[in-house]
């Protein structure tokens, strides 16, 4: 129960403010209270093509058209991975859990020497990514943030093709697809490290 002094008048006080005034800049803070961040760091200082990075973003707020979320939204969906034909499919199984996908992450993390950053039962391709890259020196965090948005992106391209056009290939093939993009991109942005994936030594390709 609260006593008032019916002797006391009534006053505004602006609670985002120590002093109980209203400004602007504590109206601004006030916006984004209770908001749910991530690092973003790994997404957009890569020097992966614009449309990449923004696939990366959509993967981190979990908002890629993948089974699980076509499920609940009752649209027509596949009942489990189309890579792996094994579990429920989701944008983390895809990308850090699928035992076919992970040949890929085996092959080239293995070839730009990152044999530490293997995935072993990670839930979460983002939690992973930002974990992963602390691993690494701070002078080629860069470069391996672009390597692992170039690979998310070939597994997507590939789960892709194998569902609208019925064409599927041996992860080789891919992985052969996927040193070739990695030269165009060069070849586009010659900021971009010249260690990419299946070139070094200890490649199975």
């Amino acid at each position: 129960m609260v006593d008032l002094d019916p002797t006391t008048p009534d006053s505004i006080i602006w609670k985002w403010e120590s002093s109980g005034q209203y400004s602007s800049k504590s109206a601004y803070k006030a916006l984004f209270s209770g908001r749910v961040t991530f690092l973003s760091t790994p997404i957009w200082k890569s020097l992966a093509p614009p449309r990449c990075c923004f696939f990366l973003w959509l993967v981190a707020i979990n908002r890629c058209w993948t089974a699980d979320r076509l499920r609940s939204r009752g649209l027509p969906h596949p009942d489990r991975c189309v890579l792996c034909d094994q579990y429920e499919e989701s944008i983390d199984h895809i990308l850090v859990a699928c035992p076919e996908s992970r040949q890929l992450w085996w092959w080239t993390l293995q070839a730009i020497r990152s044999p530490n950053c293997l995935l072993v039962n990670e839930p979460s391709f983002h939690n992973w990514l930002c974990e992963s890259r602390m691993k690494i020196g701070e002078r080629h965090r860069r470069g391996f943030d672009t390597v692992v948005t170039l690979m998310a992106w070939t597994i997507w391209k590939e789960r892709n093709n194998q569902i609208f056009n019925q064409q599927q290939r041996s992860w080789t093939e891919v992985a052969k697809a996927m040193a070739e993009e990695a030269m165009l991109w060069k070849s586009a942005n010659h900021g971009i490290p010249a260690v990419w994936p299946l070139r070094g030594r200890g490649s199975q390709i």
